[in-house]
């Protein structure tokens, strides 16, 4: 994580734990009334949701990644890098794993 700014690392972090501004963790500690994903208004905001299978973020996906969809276990096996980290001001990314 060292070619990451800090803001970078903090997205990543967040998604990687679970906890911060996505749907499901808010809806857990209380902020928001739903963990419904923002994206695509169909699942509970996770980070496994918007990493892996939320339709709303395939293409952000593919470019990041160069897949539509994935399986939690290829996310784990990836080596962080600069390039696959949204912008914070674009996006901040938490929720369960």
């Amino acid at each position: 994580m060292r070619d990451l700014s800090r803001a970078e690392a903090k997205i990543f972090t967040q998604l990687i734990t679970g906890h911060g501004t996505l749907g499901y963790h808010q809806h857990i500690i209380g902020r928001v009334n739903s963990p419904t994903c923002k994206w695509c208004n169909q699942n509970e905001e996770s980070s496994i949701h918007v990493l892996c299978h939320c339709l709303a973020l395939a293409e952000k996906r593919y470019r990041a990644l160069g897949m539509t969809t994935c399986e939690p276990t290829a996310i784990q096996s990836l080596t962080v890098r600069k390039e696959w980290c949204i912008p914070p001001d674009t996006l901040i990314l938490k929720g369960r794993n």
